[in-house]
């Protein structure tokens, strides 16, 4: 907080971080708090439509599956028209449990994300993969993974035994 003296001027700068908004209304409420012997609050208010810098779809990675078993899921990233840009590299947070590749959209721009399950026993996971863009307005997306592995069901065998027939054998 910065003071701006009696009777002075100054600006004030504020910051709307806007990431995971694309293509919703924001508004948000700055409060000013002054010196002034009546009013000592007065407020602010911002609002408005924040652009889609990508299009990127699904926005989570759900990997779940059984342990042993191929499981895989793809994400498009698609630049907005109005920011293009390329992604120049990516990494994971972690990278323990998947593997990824990142390929040229085969039906045009962008491009396939594509995430693997490795982990091969039971449990549960999270992991960020980074993507760098050459852009000046975002230097990076992120895409959230979460893995699921589970055990799989036992099938215990049970004897049918035919309906009603409990109450016949209590009868004789």
């Amino acid at each position: 907080m910065r003071d701006i003296p009696p009777g002075g001027e100054g600006r004030i700068k504020v910051t709307i971080y806007t990431s995971a908004y694309g293509g919703q209304k924001v508004r948000k409420r700055i409060t000013v708090r002054t010196n002034e012997n009546v009013d000592t609050r007065h407020y602010l208010y911002m609002s408005g439509i924040v652009d889609h810098f990508a299009s990127i779809t699904p926005e989570y990675v759900h990997l779940t599956g059984l342990p042993g078993e191929p499981v895989q899921e793809q994400v498009t990233i698609l630049p907005s028209e109005k920011y293009p840009f390329s992604i120049i590299s990516t990494r994971a947070r972690w990278g323990t449990n998947m593997i990824y590749d990142l390929v040229p959209n085969p039906e045009g721009a962008g491009y396939i994300l594509i995430v693997t399950n490795t982990k091969d026993v039971t449990g549960s996971y999270r992991d960020i993969i980074y993507l760098a863009t050459d852009s000046t307005l975002k230097r990076e997306l992120r895409v959230f993974v979460r893995g699921t592995i589970y055990a799989p069901v036992k099938k215990t065998s049970q004897e049918t035994v035919p309906r009603g027939s409990e109450q016949n054998s209590v009868l004789q």
